[in-house]
């Protein structure tokens, strides 16, 4: 049986530990999270379902919900807005595009249905402040054949840092 004094100093090495382990900028940094309405129903996705990467080749965003029913957006454009000093910034739809994308798992059996954009997608970059970087997005898909689906209306928002 461990004394009060010992549970003491095992709890305050334990703290200690942690505190070393874990950097404060790593357990505290804020998480990715997009925010998007498509169709009327609403798609967040935050953390590791929340990618984004933006370099020389462009800025990506992707977001990612469910388990049977998985629901994928995508937006990029092929503009690296870090290299742009004032923001907003937006970029001509001509270099944005989206994607869309519903699978539904039943046991063995897999449907998808997927919606595209390959330009004309709104996004604006509204700030970015060294590491993260927010904005806005809107966007109406076509349906991708086969699935005769009506187009897709979706806006939404993001608040991400690069994939490191």
């Amino acid at each position: 049986m461990i004394s009060r004094i010992g549970r003491c100093a095992v709890v305050a090495v334990t703290a200690a530990a942690l505190v070393v382990i874990v950097p404060a900028g790593t357990a505290f940094a804020k998480k990715n999270r997009v925010t998007a309405t498509v169709n009327g129903k609403k798609l967040k996705a935050k953390g590791r379902r929340a990618p984004a990467s933006y370099n020389d080749n462009g800025t990506t965003i992707l977001a990612s919900k469910g388990r049977r029913l998985i629901r994928t957006l995508g937006v990029g454009c092929a503009i690296n807005p870090l290299r742009e000093t004032t923001f907003p910034l937006t970029p001509p739809p001509e270099v944005c595009s989206a994607n869309y994308t519903e699978m539904t798992v039943k046991g063995a059996n897999v449907t998808i249905n997927g919606w595209l954009a390959v330009q004309g997608a709104n996004v604006t970059f509204d700030t970015f402040d060294g590491h993260r970087l927010t904005g806005r997005f809107s966007v109406v898909l076509d349906a991708i054949a086969p699935n005769g689906a009506p187009p897709a209306t979706i806006e939404g928002t993001f608040d991400v840092g690069p994939v490191e």
